[in-house]
């Protein structure tokens, strides 16, 4: 087989203190990127400087893209997505890193496999890492999933892979992230993954890293997540109506009831919500991810309820 181009694709905005550490993990692997192409969003920090930096020292693998004017996450992806000449192609955002080896084990997966990029729409997929603020890392099992209805699974939330490896013939058919519904966006765009992916390549080893964020969320931008999230509640229900079954529709009718009673706190929307969680108590990926929501549930209710009695006092 010849030997297989990895393009990796960052986006990145005001991320000098983590896009050294981004960019270094992935010029120190075993098996390097054909190309790195990188988009800075009009950052207003010394990010731009430093993939000057890189893109002078590295200039075969570098590839820089300065936006004149800020275009959002989502439309700094698109313009992306044009872009890259390689075999496998994945995401990488400026403040995450991919831990040693990730080229090389999808080397050894798609030899194993005997398939070709170009040809062949498949997703790699491999564990995954979230990196929380005080050094801890929690290592999320993808390979558990290897046998599972994947559809199914990411209408539940049930898999993360925020980075992966796509084969460029399924690469130049995915749709653009839609930039008309706010942050959850991405919930679409990889159910269109799943949807078009002939095959699907599990390695049970964790390679990327993501960080989470830390900070306050505003009443306002808390708002604005909800309001995107019942937008693209909706939109998954239609596009994928046919292909939706009566528990995968339970479960987005638990999502529009929960996020309307976050919206607007209503005895209705409290018990309407309450009903679905109830209702699907079989129906999530794991029994944890339902104990987990129905306690956070009662978490942010009850303090709710609380709030209101101590503005009636």
């Amino acid at each position: 087989m010849k030997t297989l181009k990895h393009t990796v694709l960052m986006v990145t905005y005001n991320q000098q203190d983590l896009l050294p550490e981004a960019l270094d993990s992935l010029l120190s692997q075993s098996v390097l990127p054909y190309e790195i192409i990188i988009s800075d969003d009009c950052s207003t920090d010394n990010t731009w400087d430093i993939i000057m930096a890189y893109s002078s020292r590295y200039s075969q693998l570098i590839k820089p893209i300065r936006n004149e004017k800020n275009l959002g996450v989502f439309g700094n992806m698109n313009q992306l997505m044009k872009m890259p000449t390689g075999d496998v192609i994945s995401w990488l955002s400026g403040d995450d890193l991919y831990k040693p080896g990730i080229f090389e084990a999808f080397n050894k997966e798609i030899t194993k496999r005997g398939v070709d990029p170009q040809k062949e729409k498949f997703i790699i997929i491999s564990n995954a890492i979230d990196l929380y603020y005080d050094g801890k890392e929690i290592v999320y099992d993808n390979y558990r999933f290897r046998n599972s209805n994947l559809f199914k699974l990411k209408i539940r939330y049930g898999l993360n892979f925020r980075e992966t490896g796509f084969s460029a013939a399924m690469w130049k058919q995915i749709s653009p992230i839609r930039e008309d519904v706010g942050y959850h966006a991405d919930w679409i765009y990889s159910l269109n993954q799943i949807d078009m992916a002939d095959s699907f390549y599990f390695i049970n080893e964790a390679y990327p890293v993501y960080r989470m964020g830390v900070g306050v969320v505003s009443k306002s931008k808390m708002n604005s997540l909800v309001q995107s999230k019942l937008k693209v509640v909706s939109i998954i229900m239609n596009i994928y109506e046919k292909r939706l079954d009566e528990s995968d529709k339970l479960f987005l009718k638990k999502e529009r009831a929960l996020n309307r009673y976050f919206l607007q706190k209503r005895i209705s929307n409290f018990c309407l919500s309450f009903y679905y969680i109830l209702r699907n108590c079989n129906n999530y990926s794991t029994y944890k991810a339902w104990t987990k929501e129905m306690k956070m549930f009662l978490i942010v209710t009850g303090g709710a309820m609380l709030r209101k009695m101590k503005l009636k006092k």
